[in-house]
């Protein structure tokens, strides 16, 4: 309960933590990795409904809501009226008036506040301790998940970065998930400068890639990125990526690792449908695919068109379908504006994809 574990923060001299900006923001949500549930944080409209505050009493200026929250209803699991005596009554009756930390994207809800959940406690720091040097391993990598990571702080082009990075037996670094990209823009923040990772372009002729070979199923580019074909890509301050000329000079990040990528899925065994009808299935990784550009159809038309044919809308489901892909229409640019895909946005606001 939301009361109880403020109560076990202040026995330890602390309270429910509060969340003034972003970065702290950040720092708590990678250090939930290995947290089980949602949890508590000190924010609450207790007092007022949707008049939010901290447990300390100070106002909100930072917020990370998820959509939809907070919420402006009363749930009532069951309700009922007593006509005999004119009286009315509630059973588990329900006020979302405490606000949680989501464990898989550490977005805030709010919550009712007899639910039971992990917790946050924040407290000051001891002053005799706030000039601390922060102790770094004398190999300059911090280890976080199962990677270990290290700032170069001099400035080099994409290419000398690279090879520092192999120097000192490690890579660039792979993003592949939004805690360690937190927990890497923290690091950077330190030093104020934007640092090269491994994602780029140049190496596989405009196919976006991390040198390591691991697959992209994480992004966080900057609103109209990628913005160069040929290019590699930095972690900028504003916890963004960007691309640039792989010959611009910026800070860069290294990663050793604890396991390996995986390798890329072998082409499994079977064969495509024959060619009819003026259409040519391509197979690749196990899937047969159809490319209709010459007649143009509503999402709702394609989707049904593509059962039809015993298929669904594609899911691109990692780089290398999406560069297998993107190679197909390049030379179908010119006839059409573009290519229905499986996903779409449900009546609940998240994406969905068909699988095929």
């Amino acid at each position: 309960m939301w009361h109880a574990a403020r109560m076990a923060c202040i026995s330890l001299g602390g309270n429910l933590a509060s969340i003034p900006n972003k970065e702290v923001q950040a720092f708590l949500f990678y250090h939930l990795k290995e947290v089980m549930t949602d949890t508590w944080i000190g924010l609450n409209d207790i007092n007022s409904e949707l008049s939010f505050l901290w447990t300390d009493g100070s106002g909100v200026s930072y917020t990370n809501w998820a959509n939809g929250a907070p919420t402006y209803r009363r749930t009532y699991s069951h309700y009922y009226f007593d006509y005999g005596n004119s009286a009315g009554g509630d059973e588990d009756y329900q006020e979302k008036d405490c606000v949680i930390m989501t464990k898989e994207e550490g977005t805030w809800t709010d919550e009712d506040c007899e639910n039971d959940k992990n917790y946050i406690c924040q407290m000051n720091t001891n002053p005799e301790l706030l000039h601390s040097a922060t102790t770094i391993p004398a190999s300059g990598f911090i280890h976080y998940g199962d990677s270990s990571y290290a700032i170069t702080h001099s400035r080099m082009t994409w290419e000398e970065a690279r090879k520092t990075c192999k120097d000192k037996s490690s890579e660039l670094a792979s993003i592949l998930d939004l805690r360690s990209h937190l927990f890497l823009w923290l690091q950077m923040l330190k030093y104020g400068e934007p640092v090269w990772i491994g994602l780029n372009s140049n190496v596989m002729d405009g196919h976006y890639k991390w040198t390591d070979n691991w697959i992209i199923k994480f992004t966080k580019w900057a609103t109209g990125e990628p913005k160069l074909k040929i290019a590699c890509v930095y972690l900028d301050l504003d916890e963004t990526w960007k691309t640039a000329s792989c010959n611009e000079t910026y800070f860069s990040v290294c990663k050793q690792y604890d396991v390996v990528a995986p390798p890329d899925p072998p082409q499994l065994p079977g064969n495509c449908p024959e060619s009819e009808e003026f259409r040519s299935w391509v197979p690749f990784h196990g899937h047969c695919y159809y490319i209709e550009s010459s007649a143009m159809k509503s999402w709702a038309q394609a989707s049904l068109e593509c059962i039809r044919l015993g298929a669904t809308l594609v899911s691109v489901e990692d780089l290398a379908e999406s560069n297998f892909l993107t190679h197909r229409i390049q030379a179908l640019e010119s006839k059409t504006q573009g290519f229905w895909t499986g996903m779409y946005r449900n009546v609940d606001g998240n994406f969905y994809c068909h699988l095929n």
